[in-house]
Order: structure tokens, then sequence, then C-alpha cells
């Protein structure tokens, strides 16, 4: 279920005489009628990393559709809209034509640092294109939101904007509560950095629908962790709530076959480092989450690591890498969806347990996914 929190806004609610500095005929622009914007946020996740009070700007751009083969592409182009107080302001100020009808489009962060290209494309610019990075570094990282407001003829333009990443929050516990466990880090590895989104619109419904393609350079992503989180019986937090959830890009993750170095095989081979033992062999091309921590044991500190690859669903045996038909089916980030990473640490588990077999999943609702993790 779609929730809709509504941040309803007019601006620009007295006239404004001065002359609108655009090219169009004066019988063709209404004087009359200043374009004007309400915003709402699709509540597409359980946990939100911007509400729409969060949002302080947005770049809009509108195509002017004359009639069924005549189109002005630039009747607004990339126009920076910011909220003050309860005004969004713009200039100069632009006005509805007085025939035909106005396509907008949207997006914030206006200052976004991950947008590479924006560009209005199709026989009537009524399809979108925007060329997107998602950053590693984790004080950089932004929540990228998208609208569309289709056939519009007058105040006020209603621009519902939804999430185009994709987030995970991550928790953990110890069961049984000993050892002083600590999470050091959480790896990603080998997930897509840049993709091309593109907005199909169905003038017909009128409808714009958004998806993830052309998904390229894999990069490992981390939780910010600057010092070792302690863990108890009781799951807590790792996100620090000045940086926010981890923000990646819509995918498909290639799944690793899990096959781990040995100490035999590190002995056997010089070219091979101690630190390779444990390691699956296709760390370097397929994705794994990967749990570093360490924990106290008979006076000495142990760390450990352990990779996790992910499936799409759980086999009919009720975990990943079961029996199921999904059983060999990657996992997927998808657009504007929230998961949770749960990890439990066992400091007395027999480390020659298939990893596969430990972790499992559960679908919370449409919009939010936990991932289970036994260390």
């Amino acid at each position: 279920m779609s929730y809709l929190i509504v941040f309803d806004v007019l601006l620009f609610t007295i006239f404004i005489v001065t002359v609108c500095s655009c090219s169009f005929e004066g019988s063709e622009i209404s004087q009359e009628k200043v374009i004007g914007f309400r915003s709402k946020l699709k509540n597409t996740r359980v946990i939100e990393v911007n509400d729409i009070s969060g949002i302080t700007n947005f770049c809009v751009s509108a195509v002017w559709t004359k009639d069924a083969t005549n189109y002005e592409e630039n009747f607004m182009n990339k126009v920076l809209v910011e909220r003050h107080g309860t005004d969004w302001d713009y200039s100069p100020t632009h006005y509805f034509p007085s025939y035909g009808y106005l396509n907008f489009f949207a997006y914030t962060p206006a200052t976004s640092v991950g947008l590479k290209s924006f560009q209005l494309i199709g026989s009537a610019f009524e399809n979108l294109t925007i060329e997107y990075e998602v950053t590693t570094d984790h004080h950089m990282q932004e929540d990228f939101l998208v609208a569309a407001a289709l056939e519009q003829k007058t105040n006020p333009v209603n621009l519902d904007f939804n999430h185009m990443l994709s987030q995970i929050a991550f928790e953990a516990q110890s069961n049984p509560n000993q050892g002083n466990p600590r999470i050091k880090n959480v790896i990603l590895h080998n997930l897509y950095r840049e993709g091309t989104l593109q907005g199909i619109t169905n003038i017909s419904i009128p409808e714009t629908k958004w998806n993830w393609n052309n998904q390229q350079r894999k990069e490992d992503y981390s939780i910010y962790l600057p010092n070792p989180v302690s863990v108890s019986d009781a799951y807590k937090d790792l996100v620090d709530p000045n940086v926010g959830n981890l923000m990646l890009l819509p995918q498909e993750v290639s799944i690793g076959n899990n096959e781990l170095y040995t100490q035999a095989e590190v002995d056997a081979d010089p070219s091979l480092t101690q630190e390779k033992v444990g390691q699956p062999k296709d760390l370097d091309q397929n994705f794994y989450v990967a749990v570093h921590y360490d924990y106290e044991k008979s006076g000495n500190q142990i760390n450990e690591v352990v990779y996790f690859p992910l499936y799409k669903d759980l086999g009919a045996d009720g975990q990943v890498g079961g029996t199921g038909a999904d059983e060999d089916t990657p996992f997927v980030l998808e657009l504007g969806k929230s998961y949770t990473f749960l990890f439990t640490i066992e400091p007395d588990m027999t480390r020659s347990i298939d990893f596969n077999s430990r972790s499992s999943r559960v679908v919370v609702n449409d919009t939010e996914v936990k991932f289970i993790f036994v260390l």
C-alpha cells in the first residue's frame, strides 16, 4: 500500500506584473495564470531518509504540447525552485500558455552530486533520461527523488516525488551475549555505481513509469563505522544518524558461488596471502555481504570475517540457497525499496557450517525487506 505525505504549499498566490523573459508571443502566454507548485512524497519506504519537510529545493523542466504535432521542449529548462518558509520560489516567473498543456519533470536535490545528465527525449519530449552515479563517500550520499506532472493546464502543479534509489539499514545483536562482540565493518562487494534512469510516459493514461538500466562500474560499498560498535542481546542500529542509511543503485546482483580459500590452498600457493583463508575465490567479481567483527575468547581477541551471497527469495525449505524455484535467482535491489540487514553474532558457531544456510529473507510489506544473517 502506498501512502502520501502531503506538504501542501502553493507559491505565488498573488500576480506578478513583471514580464516573463521568454520568446513566446503574448497571445500564446496568459499573463493571468502564474505557474505554482504543490509537492507530495510518495511513501515507498517504511524508513524515510527524506520526508517532504527535508526537501528544500528541486529542479523542474516543462514541455509545452501545443497540439498533436507541435511542441516547445524548453518551456521551462531545469529551473531552480527553492522553499522559503511555506513558499516555493523561482525566478523569472513563468505563466501557463493560453492553449495546449504542459508536462513537468522534476528532481531533487537540485544540487545533486550524482546527477550526470538530464535529457528530455521522444517525439513529443515525453520521456526522460537521467544518467546517475551513486558515490561511495558516506557524507556525500543523497536520497535522489523524481516527479512528473502531466497534461497540466492550471494551478496547482502537483509534483509527487518518488524515491529512485535503494537504501539499506543495518542492525546487529549477539546471541548469547558473551565475548564482548563488536562489528568493525560491513562491506557490500561488487555493486554497480552508475546507471541510466528512464521515465517512460504513456500520455493516454497519463502516467510516467521509472526504471533503471545500463548499470556499470562495480564498486565496494561500506557502512560508516569510524569506530567498532559493541553489540549485546538486543538489535542495535549500526547506522550513524548524521550520515544515514546506505544508498545504492537499483540492480540485479551477480551471485557468488561461496567457494572459499582453505588453509591448505594458501599454504600450497606462494602467491596467496594468509588473509585469503576463508575468502570467496570470486570476491573480486561477484556480490557478497562481508561482515567484519571481533570478540574475546579465552583471553584472546578473535577477528572474523563472514561472507554471504544473496538470492532473490527463500527456497522451499525456508532458507536462502534452498530447493525452491528461486534457489539460484540473483538478489535484486529494487527501485525505491528499503532493506534491513540484521546480523546475529554467535561466537562459538562451528565455522564449517555452510553460510548459505545461515541467512534468510523476510518480506515485511511491498516496500520493506529484511535479511537475517547468523554469523
